[in-house]
């Protein structure tokens, strides 16, 4: 009978651990539950104790710690931009317009890797920028150019007659 129970014990004990949500099981489940997160965070903006305030500190450095680091690789560019925006709004409602005191990173490897990671997506962002700008001038550029000098022709031949008119 000990062994049953045991077993019976150890089923129910598995079917609850599996029953519990895991916000970094997936990458969908993981952007769901931050941006879930953000919204309440948000919700609450100037009703947050400073109690809370800890405790919302120590949600956002799990998400981060545990499930952004673990997706960041098969995070698209934008999705990198969405949550990096949304943590802004999430330090902007947590301290209010002044940030200086949350982004402060001395002492503080959290706050450094928040700091550069957002410094990596605006880096990445205007290099994507960048080349989108790159490929529409060098599809059109050719044909600007043409335009352009068609426009200089024009105006020569029309600099010309009206020289050819006052002579």
């Amino acid at each position: 009978m000990k062994f049953s129970t045991f077993i019976l014990a150890l089923l129910s004990l598995s079917i609850i651990i599996s029953c519990s949500p895991d916000p970094c099981y997936t990458k969908e489940q993981f952007l769901d539950t931050y941006n879930e997160f953000v919204k309440e965070v948000e919700n609450k903006k100037e009703d947050i104790s400073d109690e809370e305030q800890l405790a919302y500190e120590k949600r956002f450095e799990s998400i981060v710690e545990s499930c952004y680091k673990k997706y960041r690789s098969s995070l698209t560019l934008k999705e990198r931009q969405d949550f990096w925006k949304s943590a802004v709004k999430y330090y902007i409602a947590k301290e209010g317009e002044d940030l200086t005191l949350s982004i402060s990173t001395k002492d503080d490897p959290f706050q450094e890797y928040v700091k550069e990671e957002i410094k990596d997506v605006i880096k990445d962002s205007s290099t994507t920028i960048l080349g989108k700008l790159e490929n529409m001038l060098s599809d059109s550029l050719p044909n600007v150019i043409d335009k352009l000098v068609e426009g200089f022709e024009e105006f020569g031949e029309d600099l010309k007659d009206v020289l050819e008119e006052k002579k």
